[in-house]
């Protein structure tokens, strides 16, 4: 994996869509901590923001694939990271400026601005790549894009509250912005995959015409739902921390915190796994297959061990946790259900890309955000009716990690597709 970070083929890429993926999450905690911690009172903000980022995908999602096959993938690449850098420097004065409501706009553009960019940049790897790189590279993209994310809501998280936090972070936010689109300016060039595409610009016939493009591509589509319970169940797993760490174990905020480190540590150390393991693509099924059944099983010990515990059991403390074997135990099974989860989407993200027609892939990309965005609201909305009704975080956790082990079979039984159909 080490040889593919000296390769001017994939070392810019990957610089610029880690450097992007910090810029995204510092830039939204920002606005929540300022929102949190300004005295502005304009609460609502915090879930607008997140909604906000996410809303492009549906609305922008299908042209953004069809303009990264249509046109140069790497030309594309450069004016979507100058257009990053210019909203950062924006977000950065209106977060000098405290303008709220000017940051929340800035937030849209910016998940605009990602929209474009994920076709773009697992569009690319089957372009720069060998067939028998391709897992690894897709191994490192996820590992650094999570220690990235990692990166960027912990230092927002922690710099923004302080003395002087905004101007520091308006400073990173620029600098990361300039720094990867420098590293895009190095990606080797590439040509359009499919100049004569006609494109839709319509967006409700354009997401028709993006799904049905992508059922078309059997092995690339059953990939891509498949991906979508990944996001899904992360969804979940990120929203409980806070109300597991509150309601059920009557800890402070450290113990969330914590507990948000460890898994997101342990999804970017699974897909550094993943890379590892010298698997085809056209496996990556099965490999996914395996994981997803460690998965479920470690959801199912973390959420069982997570409801023996209660403010009487003292694990009310970062240092409580720390020192006590239950608390050990609860971070290793949640590593645990996150190392897996690395080695779960990584092939899937792989198989995609390898099982797609060249002239189609950026928009089954695109596709595989749509449906991803679509299960993280799903998500939402069943979390929503299970908390409506009573349901304590572990007894939500158990459930969604029974779900996994359902589709466990289901997910068997397509890695057996014939995907040679698909590739190239």
């Amino acid at each position: 994996m080490a040889s593919l970070l000296r390769r001017r083929r994939f070392l810019p890429l990957f610089v610029a869509q880690s450097l992007g993926a910090f810029n995204d999450n510092l830039a939204k905690t920002a606005l929540a901590m300022l929102v949190l911690y300004g005295g502005s009172g304009r609460g609502w903000l915090v879930p607008a923001s997140a909604a906000s980022f996410v809303a492009p995908y549906a609305l922008f999602g299908a042209l953004a694939g069809g303009i990264s096959d249509r046109d140069s993938k790497t030309r594309l690449l450069r004016l979507t990271k100058l257009t990053e850098l210019a909203l950062m420097l924006g977000f950065a004065a209106a977060l000098l400026a405290r303008a709220e409501l000017a940051l929340l706009g800035l937030l849209f553009l910016l998940g605009v601005q990602a929209t474009f960019f994920g076709p773009l940049k697992y569009g690319l790897l089957p372009e720069l790549l060998a067939e028998d790189e391709l897992l690894r590279g897709n191994g490192l993209t996820e590992a650094g894009t999570f220690f990235a994310i990692l990166a960027g809501t912990q230092i927002g998280a922690w710099v923004t509250p302080r003395v002087g936090g905004p101007a520091m972070v308006a400073g990173l936010l620029v600098a990361a912005g300039g720094i990867g689109l420098a590293a895009a300016g190095l990606v080797p060039g590439r040509p359009a995959a499919a100049p004569d595409l006609a494109l839709a610009w319509h967006p409700v016939r354009a997401l028709r015409d993006l799904l049905a493009t992508a059922r078309g591509a059997r092995a690339a589509w059953r990939s891509a739902l498949a991906i979508s319970w990944f996001w899904a169940l992360g969804l979940v797993f990120l929203s409980e921390f806070p109300l597991l760490g509150r309601q059920v174990f009557g800890a402070d905020s450290g113990v969330a915190a914590v507990m948000l480190g460890a898994f997101t540590v342990g999804i970017g150390a699974g897909s550094a796994l993943a890379g590892r393991l010298r698997a085809r693509p056209a496996s990556g099924g099965r490999m996914a297959a395996t994981s997803l059944a460690v998965m479920g099983a470690a959801t199912l010990g973390f959420a069982g061990l997570a409801a023996t515990i209660n403010p009487a059991t003292g694990l009310t403390s970062l240092g409580a946790l720390l020192t006590a074997p239950r608390g050990w135990a609860l971070l290793a099974l949640l590593a645990l259900v996150a190392g897996a989860g690395g080695t779960y989407s990584v092939p899937l993200y792989a198989r995609l890309q390898w099982a797609a027609p060249r002239r189609a892939r950026a928009r089954l990309v695109a596709a595989n955000n749509v449906l991803n965005a679509g299960a993280m609201v799903g998500a939402s909305c069943v979390l929503a009716g299970l908390t409506a009704l009573g349901a304590t975080p572990p007894l939500v956790l158990m459930g969604f990690g029974a779900a996994s082990l359902g589709l466990v079979a289901v997910l068997w039984r397509d890695a057996g597709l014939n995907t040679a159909a698909g590739a190239g």
